[in-house]
């Protein structure tokens, strides 16, 4: 790591030889820099926010990528690990000097106080006519001569990680680019995002296997079984860890389908809790005896209404459990939302302390429609979750869903 430093406020700032000139105007902004003429917001998170910037006539253009701390738990946690940004930033200069094909890091930044982690940041040069390798894939349908190359090319770059001792444990074909224009004009791969790369020795071999099968999850679905045997082909051949017996390399591929399904299941366990937590997409609230779970698109103060029992439903009906259910508008910013408002009051003391322990029907239908969402399963999407609680017991529920309105023929 160079030892070229820059102190900004709280910020102290790292940089590869010869890029400090280059950037410096630039991170005596970094506050704001989302609002730099130029800047264009790639990804923006509650983790993180990628932005890209241009090139001018004294800089290249730049991938920049802001890492935030949320709460008090990621604030301990960052007391005793390292930031992702530095991570990704070693990850990069051990790659590099590795010859291993990465976008190059320009400065890599932590602001501190004390030995408490603010935030962090990263700064890289962008891939100059670059794409997915799934958008590339799609543009050339299988048969196309150019495929094999690139296949070949993916499997040498990750037997190539591994073989350096860096585990890339988010390896899909998210983070695999085709670069064009390269030597004889062609197409070269990149693997990005590298901070959640470990650095040490050579994977072992169910470390390798669970890396490649995460690989075959994303692109097994846009790439043929010969072409998946290729890409195995060359992986095996440019790694220097044991090599499968070329004869039983159909077994390592059927293994891998087999993991990558394991994984697949692990992969919608974690997208279905995302509704109960505070993620990118659903919000988590505690207010006035309130628990509010929430899409991130519903602002909070849409939902004050129901929790005050003002609202006129047009029709009302009540389930056999006890469910009021009713149609009703929710107002939003840009107009309102036809939805369906479902309702629950707990009478009763013993009532109440039975579902203290055990979830309502409200509760567990929120859940059951986050899980039919994220395996495909058409039906009607849950909005938000009110639970009110009285002396620590549940009182009331609100669950409000989209309502699907049919169109007239």
């Amino acid at each position: 790591m160079t030892k070229q430093t820059y102190k900004s406020g709280k910020w102290r700032w790292k940089f590869t030889p010869g890029a400090e000139e280059i950037i410096q105007d630039l991170l005596r902004h970094w506050e704001m820099i989302e609002d730099l003429p130029g800047a264009e917001v790639l990804k923006s998170s509650l983790s993180r926010t990628v932005i890209a910037f241009p090139s001018t006539s004294s800089r290249p253009a730049l991938i920049i990528k802001r890492y935030h701390v949320r709460g008090v738990k990621e604030t301990l946690k960052y007391l005793v690990l390292k930031s992702r940004a530095a991570s990704e930033w070693t990850a990069l200069q051990h790659l590099k000097t590795s010859n291993v094909a990465v976008p190059r890091p320009l400065a890599f930044g932590e602001k501190l106080s004390g030995k408490t982690l603010l935030g962090a940041g990263l700064v890289m040069e962008k891939l100059s006519n670059a794409q997915g390798i799934s958008q590339w894939l799609r543009e050339r349908g299988p048969g196309h001569p150019v495929r094999i190359e690139v296949l070949w090319q993916v499997g040498y770059q990750v037997a190539r990680l591994h073989e350096v001792g860096c585990r890339h444990s988010d390896l899909h074909t998210g983070n695999i680019l085709v670069q064009g224009g390269g030597p004889d004009d062609k197409p070269r791969v990149v693997l990005i995002d590298h901070h959640v790369c470990r650095i040490g020795k050579m994977p072992s071999e169910r470390q390798r296997r669970n890396n490649l099968a995460k690989l075959f999850h994303s692109l097994l679905p846009k790439i043929t079984h010969s072409e998946a045997m290729e890409l195995l082909r060359a992986y095996n051949e440019a790694n220097a860890a044991p090599k499968w017996n070329v004869s039983g390399l159909q077994r390592v591929l059927d293994d891998l389908v087999y993991r990558a399904h394991r994984l697949q299941e692990i992969r919608l366990r974690s997208r279905l809790k995302r509704c109960w937590k505070n993620s990118s997409q659903f919000a988590r609230t505690v207010s006035k005896g309130w628990r509010v779970y929430r899409r991130r698109e519903i602002p909070l103060d849409s939902l004050q209404v129901f929790q005050e029992g003002q609202i006129n439903f047009e029709a009302i009906s009540e389930a056999p459990s006890g469910v009021l259910v009713g149609e009703t508008t929710l107002e939003l910013k840009k107009g309102g939302q036809p939805v369906v408002v479902k309702q629950l009051s707990y009478d009763g003391f013993w009532r109440r302390i039975w579902h203290r322990f055990f979830p309502g029907p409200l509760h567990k239908e929120w859940g059951a429609a986050r899980s039919r969402e994220v395996r495909g399963i058409p039906n009607p999407k849950a909005l938000a979750l009110m639970e009110q609680y009285r002396y620590g017991l549940p009182a009331r529920e609100v669950l409000i869903t989209e309502r699907i309105v049919e169109e007239e023929p």
